[in-house]
């Protein structure tokens, strides 16, 4: 039952996040800001070890990949802020790697 819990909330932590890139994606700032609390609160629900890894290698390696698409013209963000990429992607793919770690695990906890 806690993994239910869990699970739920991870899933609803992963629909915020959509929905406030979905509705917010011009409103640079409000989002960055908004999408930071999204990543404190993934981050302190229970807390694992490696958590910040997932974190820092979401935030790096998907804006990477995406400036390296967008520089072959394969997309545009209708709000670049710096190489292509708003100033909030990093932060939307900090949290969004995290919860999908979440999510994972919780599902390989709850097969046991």
């Amino acid at each position: 039952m806690k993994h239910l819990h869990y699970m739920a909330f991870y899933l609803a932590m992963f629909a915020i996040g959509t929905a406030l890139i979905c509705f917010l994606y011009s409103q640079v700032l409000i989002l960055t800001f908004l999408l930071i609390i999204c990543s404190v609160i993934a981050y302190k629900f229970k807390h694992a070890d490696g958590d910040i890894y997932y974190m820092v290698i979401g935030a790096v390696v998907g804006p990477v990949a995406e400036i390296f698409a967008i520089s072959h013209g394969a997309w545009a963000y209708a709000f670049p802020s710096f190489l292509g990429i708003p100033l909030w992607l990093p932060f939307g793919w900090a949290v969004m790697s995290l919860l999908i770690r979440r999510i994972t695990d919780t599902v390989n906890e709850m097969r046991k």
